[in-house]
């Protein structure tokens, strides 16, 4: 394998270049199981990396009301509730 230098390799070619290989390699590697992804997945019918995401932020003081409306909801609707969850960092502090 011939490791010279290429000396009319310019910076952009070699970025365009590695970011290439970058590309390639992430493309390749599988990444681990996740057991919550599996489970939300199943939940779905879909993997959810395809469907669109909705996000929705609540002060820290009107969480009791949202845990409330849940609740209240669950309840009325009669559907079984199978919690689960993650630790977040942003949450955590770190």
């Amino acid at each position: 394998m011939d490791v010279t230098p290429d000396p009319d390799l310019s910076p952009q070619q070699f970025g365009r270049a590695f970011k290439a290989f970058l590309d390639a390699a992430l493309a390749a590697a599988s990444p681990p199981p996740s057991p919550l992804l599996d489970r939300i997945a199943g939940h779905l019918g879909t993997d959810p990396a395809q469907l669109p995401v909705v996000t929705e932020e609540f002060d820290v003081f009107e969480q009791p009301n949202l845990q409330v409306a849940l609740d209240t909801h669950l309840e009325q609707a009669m559907v079984e509730l199978q919690e689960g969850g993650t630790l977040s960092r942003r949450i955590l502090g770190f």
